[in-house]
């Protein structure tokens, strides 16, 4: 579980330092979000607990600004674990753990 919270941190760290570029007038930049990358189909057998996501969330100050965005990002998913491939971590997740 703590590998898992390490790399759910890492993706929201990577997504902040990489993400949204703000204009001149403090105004954020809206993205149209590609809705067609997501399917029916199940990305992965491991799933998270909505309560327990939300939770994560709420204690986290540092996410605060990203948890709308992180929410919505696993309720597409029916709530399954990004990072994975079946049941084993995918070989991006594997970037980021440290040995």
């Amino acid at each position: 579980m703590k590998s898992f919270l390490v790399l759910l941190t890492a993706f929201v760290y990577a997504f902040q330092l990489g993400g949204c570029k703000h204009s001149s007038n403090n105004e954020p930049t809206v993205l149209v979000q590609d809705t067609t990358v997501y399917t029916a189909e199940n990305y992965s057998a491991v799933t998270l607990d909505s309560f327990f996501l939300q939770n994560f969330l709420a204690q986290d100050t540092t996410l605060q600004i990203f948890s709308k965005d992180i929410s919505a990002f696993y309720t597409r998913r029916n709530y399954q674990a990004a990072w994975f491939a079946g049941d084993s971590l995918s070989g991006q997740a594997k970037v980021f753990c440290i040995d």
